[in-house]
């Protein structure tokens, strides 16, 4: 077992590459997985996830974003995979995802501590339409056509939870891919990217739970950005959850411009149905601009949450916390 924890670490800090731009995305605290592989399985059955992000609502050619999730655990580990559609502008990344997870669980009474590893081995079909472009005379890059290109990379991830305590460490993008279409020096390149998430579950009532957390989220030139959340459950008689959370971003490069955002949260979770919705509204000179953004996410488990032995913050249904303060 230690050698093969080792190995995991050594697949996830070892490899010091660089790789392609990652599609952002708000509900990453109903939906970890798309973050971080290491959550694979980790709800002790099958999780199906659709996303649709559009941002900055009233904008000509905003990103917008489609990404559908699945991951299911067979014992200790889990499996999973995704297909994405990312589009920004003239550009356009349609990719996937494939995930192996290995979950380490303490063999305690509530099994309330565990270890998870993950990898993921992933590609995308990474687009520009330069047919869309000005016409510039002698330009060495526009070839005034569409052109696209295939890459596959890997992406990694560790997750621990203590009792109410939880953290995440995942990089994305392990591995340096050529940008075939521009082939020049001078043109930046993508990095990879590093999250760092943490959080602490505080039972307030039977059937109140208050939950801040927080992401660091960086790249290997040190552009940093932060997320600062904190979530509301409510746990109903039928065992219904109602969450409410709110998120401010920030990004923390100067050299890059200021960027706040704010972002309120809403979720309804059945024992096997969930949906939210999230909304970003920019604190910055874009707001004039645009309209904000909206992301809605559809779910569904395979088993029943109620009676589920997950103690992952995403999944869990607290009905455990509640019969045990009973």
């Amino acid at each position: 077992m230690k050698r093969q924890i080792l190995v995991l670490l050594v697949l996830i800090f070892g490899l010091s590459l660089k790789g392609q731009d990652l599609p952002l995305y708000s509900q990453y605290t109903l939906n970890p997985y798309l973050m971080n592989p290491s959550i694979a399985g980790i709800a002790g059955c099958g999780i199906l996830q659709a996303v649709n992000r559009t941002q900055w609502t009233g904008i000509q050619d905003a990103p917008y974003t489609y990404a559908v999730s699945y991951h299911q655990r067979l014992g200790q580990v889990g499996l999973g995979g995704y297909v994405s559609d990312d589009k920004n502008g003239l550009t356009q990344n349609l990719g996937f995802q494939f995930t192996f997870a290995y979950h380490v669980i303490k063999n305690t009474e509530d099994k309330s501590k565990q270890l998870s590893f993950g990898i993921s081995f992933c590609g995308a079909q990474h687009s520009i339409d330069q047919t869309k472009f000005l016409a510039i005379e002698n330009d060495p890059i526009a070839s005034g056509t569409l052109q696209s290109f295939f890459a596959f990379n890997a992406n990694a991830g560790m997750y621990y939870i203590h009792r109410n305590f939880f953290a995440g460490l995942s990089v994305a993008n392990l591995f340096s891919t050529d940008n075939s279409i521009t082939k020049s020096k001078i043109e930046p390149t993508n990095l990879r990217n590093y999250f760092f998430q943490f959080g602490y579950s505080f039972y307030l009532k039977t059937s109140v739970v208050l939950e801040p957390s927080a992401l660091v989220k960086t790249t290997e030139s040190f552009n940093k950005q932060v997320d600062t959340n904190l979530k509301l459950v409510f746990l109903t008689s039928a065992g219904y959850r109602i969450w409410f959370a709110a998120s401010y971003r920030r990004n923390m490069d100067n050299s890059l411009g200021t960027s706040n955002s704010f972002m309120p949260i809403i979720c309804f979770s059945g024992t096997r149905f969930s949906f939210a919705y999230a909304f970003d509204y920019s604190l910055t000179s874009i707001g004039r601009f645009a309209s904000g953004s909206h992301e809605i996410m559809i779910g569904y488990t395979f088993c029943n949450l109620n009676r589920s032995e997950t103690t992952c913050p995403a999944y869990k249904s607290y009905n455990k916390w509640q019969i045990r303060k009973n």
